[in-house]
Protein backbone atom coordinates (compact mmCIF):
# COMPACT_ATOMS: atom_id res chain seq x y z
CA UNK A 1 0.00 0.00 0.00
CA UNK A 2 2.48 2.28 1.36
CA UNK A 3 3.81 2.91 -2.62
CA UNK A 4 0.34 2.68 -4.53
CA UNK A 5 -0.54 5.24 -6.54
CA UNK A 6 -3.55 5.40 -4.47
CA UNK A 7 -1.61 6.16 -1.51
CA UNK A 8 -0.08 8.79 -3.19
CA UNK A 9 -3.06 10.65 -4.45
CA UNK A 10 -4.42 10.79 -1.03
CA UNK A 11 -1.33 12.70 0.36
CA UNK A 12 -1.68 14.49 -1.70
CA UNK A 13 -5.25 15.28 -1.72
CA UNK A 14 -4.93 15.89 2.15
CA UNK A 15 -1.61 17.65 2.34
CA UNK A 16 0.31 14.99 4.38
CA UNK A 17 3.42 14.34 4.81
CA UNK A 18 4.98 10.90 4.19
CA UNK A 19 6.55 9.76 7.17
CA UNK A 20 6.62 5.74 7.04
CA UNK A 21 9.34 3.83 9.33
CA UNK A 22 9.88 0.93 10.46
CA UNK A 23 12.42 -0.99 12.49
CA UNK A 24 14.70 0.74 14.58
CA UNK A 25 13.56 4.18 13.16
CA UNK A 26 10.30 3.55 14.41
CA UNK A 27 11.24 2.63 17.58
CA UNK A 28 13.23 5.80 17.81
CA UNK A 29 10.06 7.88 16.68
CA UNK A 30 8.18 6.49 19.39
CA UNK A 31 10.71 7.47 21.93
CA UNK A 32 10.73 10.46 21.16
CA UNK A 33 6.96 10.60 20.65
CA UNK A 34 6.89 9.46 24.49
CA UNK A 35 9.14 11.92 25.85
CA UNK A 36 7.69 14.81 24.18
CA UNK A 37 3.64 13.43 25.55
CA UNK A 38 5.34 13.20 29.18
CA UNK A 39 6.94 16.76 29.05
CA UNK A 40 3.55 17.98 28.10
CA UNK A 41 1.71 16.34 30.53
CA UNK A 42 3.98 17.43 33.47
CA UNK A 43 4.21 20.76 31.95
CA UNK A 44 0.12 20.85 32.40
CA UNK A 45 0.28 19.46 35.69
CA UNK A 46 -1.57 16.15 34.35
CA UNK A 47 0.84 13.72 35.36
Amino acid sequence: MHSSPQWRAELARHGWTDAFLTGDAFGAYLARQDKAVSALLAHLRLT
